[in-house]
């Protein structure tokens, strides 16, 4: 377990997370169970002054504290007023001389930016959670290092191998750079439990699709809109229970009527609905798919994140359950004005496990699919008029797929 305490102040497993847009982050970290709510405090970086926390230009903002595993309080708090294209430096602490850091993050930019896409880091999922730990972090490591303008880091379920374990999520935020770049993370049917809510800080939550880890939520960044579901939601009991649909294509229409200007509409969620390995066959899969793709149609949805299956998976665009292999490109080899919608599954991004290709219909929809046994990351990056995206893995930086769209 790798929880280590910050410089008198005993906040553990801190996350920095994407806020309600790009001018907000949020925060959330553990302490020793407590009554008494932490404090953060920021600051443009330019305001330091050698080591010394530049104190008298901060920004304080008081956390929420509550509950969560026995023996741990949970903190909370949001930064509002953030500049783009700016690096700031902040701290948490008790409000009473006890601090961490301080740890410093940079703010992108609105109408350009990049972003990580990975999934299924799954801690523990090897049976060995400190190499688990340290996959991730060689790949979070070497992404950052090669893109080091990353706004956010999206990341499409399955921290950890064990929804209660509370030792693979401290070996998940073990990693430096969750403390440095915001992440915005879905829910995984390994991670739905209560220790979720505990550990992350998302914008926007609706009660749609709510679970004990949580609901439904957005964020905005520019032109985009980011819609994240919790796909482990359902009705009924046992072998007869189905995913709530309903509740995330009700939280979608809601989201949009309130972001009609949004020009890039991506959403987010675990369960992959159109992937290449075991999980491409399972009944409740294909029952997603029927149930969700109707929506995501209707909506005009550009391109979904999805992991789950530890396998890559780039869909042809999708409309009514059909791949549309023939596109207009231009002189770039950029797909322009796709009339449907683009998927993506993430392999592991620890390579704490992964699962074999299977063939079957994925054979009609997926445009490229590996399983290099190896674990892998993608870098987006969105304009007004263009999303083009590359997948690497993680040991060689070898670049597995690329794609890319444009909007006239």
């Amino acid at each position: 377990m790798n929880r280590a305490v910050e410089n008198g102040y005993e906040a553990t497993d801190i996350a920095l997370g994407v806020g309600r847009d790009e001018t907000e982050v949020n925060l959330s970290w553990y302490t020793p169970e407590t009554s008494v709510p932490g404090v953060i405090q920021i600051a443009e970086k330019s305001f330091m002054k050698g080591s010394e926390f530049p104190v008298d230009r901060a920004k304080t903002v008081k956390a929420l504290v509550s509950s969560a595993s026995p023996g741990f309080s949970s903190h909370k708090g949001t930064v509002t007023g953030l500049d783009s294209s700016a690096e700031y430096v902040y701290r948490l602490g008790d409000g009473k001389g006890k601090w961490t850091g301080p740890f410093t993050f940079q703010t992108g930019r609105g109408d350009a930016f990049t972003f990580l896409f990975v999934s299924d880091p799954q801690i523990g999922a090897s049976g060995d959670s400190a190499s688990d730990a340290a996959g991730w972090e060689d790949t979070l490591k070497k992404a950052y290092r090669s893109f080091p303008d990353t706004s956010f880091v999206i990341c499409a379920g399955d921290q950890v191998d064990d929804p209660y374990n509370e030792e693979q999520y401290a070996d998940y935020f073990s990693p430096g750079l969750l403390k440095q770049v915001p992440f915005a993370t879905a829910v995984g049917n390994h991670d739905a439990s209560e220790l979720y809510r505990y550990h992350f800080y998302v914008p926007n939550e609706s009660s749609f699709g709510r679970t004990s880890a949580g609901g439904d939520y957005w964020f905005a960044y520019g032109d985009a809109l980011f819609m994240v579901l919790n796909t482990n939601k359902k009705d009924g009991e046992g072998k007869a229970a189905v995913r709530n649909v309903g509740e995330h294509i009700a939280f979608m229409k809601e989201t949009l009527e309130k972001n009609q200007n949004a020009k890039w509409k991506f959403v987010v969620f675990h369960h992959s609905i159109y992937s290449a390995a075991n999980h491409s066959q399972d009944r409740d899969i294909i029952r997603l798919r029927k149930d969700l793709v109707p929506a995501l149609d209707a909506l005009g949805i550009d391109v979904v994140f999805m992991g789950h299956d530890h396998s890559y998976v780039r869909t042809f665009p999708m409309k009514g359950n059909q791949p549309l292999p023939v596109q207009r490109t231009d002189g770039r080899g950029r797909v322009v004005d796709p009339p449907g919608t683009v998927y993506f599954t993430a392999n592991s991004a620890s390579g704490s496990k992964y699962y074999d290709l299977v063939r079957g219909e994925n054979e009609d929809y997926a445009a490229a699919k590996s399983q290099l046994y190896a674990p892998a990351f993608s870098v987006a990056r969105v304009t007004p008029e263009t999303f083009e995206i590359g997948t690497f893995r993680t040991d060689t930086m070898e670049v597995i797929d690329s794609y890319a769209i444009v909007k006239k």
